[in-house]
């Protein structure tokens, strides 16, 4: 009589005992891999792109509409001048011709006095139309001020919509936040199968895995009938789809059922 000893394969996954999952900030599909499923990387490395076509397109949108919030400024601006020089032109101008009539005053000793209220009233008129182009041009000023910091206003809050647009772009862009192995994050919790290009992700889902090296285990996934057979102790080998020719030996140290 001798033993029997049985054996049986399954798939399963390679876990670290200490994870750090690297999970999307949009929701999407995956574009494209950047990395080889369980290799070494470098922080800062691309791992993956999400693509969200709604992002990008309001991403362009903001940045349209940015650029053109600052060429109405600059519009603004330059009409502004423009306005403003016309009327201190037209102020300057009458106050030339209001000191060229004080010039001849001393002619209105020599006017009769029908020619002499004429020309006093027609230096009135001059310093009526003087105050008057005065309170338009002070108007004008404060008009056109408020005319600019509205559009100003509208820079600064377009600014801080391209900036938020950005910044989903850029999580788009899966990278590292540290050196070590990368492996894709599992679809589910409940299966060996881990995503691929193509597949949709939401935000939050886990994308990516990085486990310490350092202390590992291996999740196997059985059938309920060959998961009976399996009892604690039991010696395992395994090997590595990355690593085909790499085995590794270890025992089975938990069960649980699902």
């Amino acid at each position: 009589q001798q033993d029997v000893s049985e054996t049986a394969t399954w798939f399963g996954s390679l876990r670290g005992v200490d994870e750090t999952d690297i999970r999307a900030q949009v929701s999407g599909f995956i574009m494209k891999q950047h990395f080889a499923d369980g290799t070494m990387v470098k922080k800062g490395d691309t791992l993956c792109i999400i693509e969200d076509v709604s992002i990008e397109e309001r991403y362009d949108d903001w940045q349209l509409s940015l650029e053109n919030s600052y060429a109405d400024l600059e519009a603004t601006k330059a009409n502004a001048r423009m306005e403003l020089a016309l009327l201190e032109a037209q102020v300057k101008t009458n106050d030339a011709e209001t000191l060229i009539a004080g010039l001849d005053s001393i002619q209105l000793l020599y006017l009769s006095p029908t020619e002499r209220r004429i020309k006093e009233l027609q230096l009135e008129q001059a310093a009526i139309r003087r105050a008057r182009l005065t309170k338009q041009l002070d108007a004008q000023k404060v008009i056109l001020q408020a005319d600019i910091k509205k559009i100003e206003s509208q820079i600064s809050q377009r600014e801080r919509r391209l900036e938020s647009q950005r910044k989903l772009l850029e999580s788009l862009i899966i990278r590292a936040p540290k050196d070590g192995l990368a492996i894709r994050a599992r679809r589910n919790p409940w299966t060996t199968q881990t995503w691929l290009v193509g597949d949709n992700v939401w935000n939050g889902r886990a994308v990516v895995t990085m486990p310490t090296i350092d202390s590992m285990k291996v999740l196997i996934y059985a059938q309920e009938t060959e998961y009976k057979r399996i009892e604690v102790g039991d010696s395992v080998e395994y090997s590595f789809d990355a690593m085909p020719y790499n085995r590794a030996w270890g025992r089975i140290t938990k069960l649980s059922p699902m």
